[in-house]
């Protein structure tokens, strides 16, 4: 990609972080900001929400930092031109569409599959979907092979993960 279209996307995203770091620091603000987990009221520094207030505050100040790097090479200029350029193409762009389909893969994992279908099974399905979708398969392999490797592997994984957390960490799965 061109240094100047880079400058354009550095423009762009940094906006965008800055305005989802403001959206953390205001949400850290609401949480409580004393503790007592400890059965007494302790210090301002033990409060859930100084974490994700400190996470906002520096994907602020680094969302910045990127922000004038891309100004000083003049990525805001043009940048209407660009942005309607880049929806122009959004109909043929294949790597959006894959990106796109792995959220939508993921968010069915975490959000239909976890918590109302058997961790293991979840698990399964999950990862033989994503694996059949963006597995390349060799020359040569028939697709029934192919499927039935992936299918092992998708069954395979999670028992031997799920097995190693719930033994030797002692970690329950969900």
């Amino acid at each position: 990609m061109e240094k100047q279209r880079l400058r354009k996307v550095d423009f762009l995203f940094s906006l965008a972080l800055i305005a989802f770091g403001i959206v953390v620091v205001v949400a850290a603000s609401r949480m409580p900001w004393t503790s007592t987990q400890t059965g007494i009221s302790a210090a301002w520094h033990l409060s859930p929400g100084l974490f994700p207030a400190l996470l906002g505050a520096l994907l602020i100040v680094f969302s910045l930092s990127v922000l004038a790097t891309a100004v000083a090479a003049g990525g805001h200029r043009d940048i209407v031109t660009f942005v309607r350029g880049a929806l122009a193409r959004i109909p043929r762009n294949r790597s959006l569409h894959r990106v796109l389909l792995i959220i939508v893969l993921i968010g069915g994992y975490v959000f239909g599959l976890v918590g109302h279908v058997n961790y293991y099974v979840a698990s399964s399905i999950y990862l033989f979907m994503f694996m059949l979708l963006f597995h390349k398969a060799p020359r040569g392999r028939s697709t029934t092979r192919n499927a039935l490797m992936l299918l092992a592997i998708a069954i395979a994984v999670p028992l031997a993960i799920g097995y190693l957390f719930s033994t030797y960490l002692n970690v329950p799965l969900p």
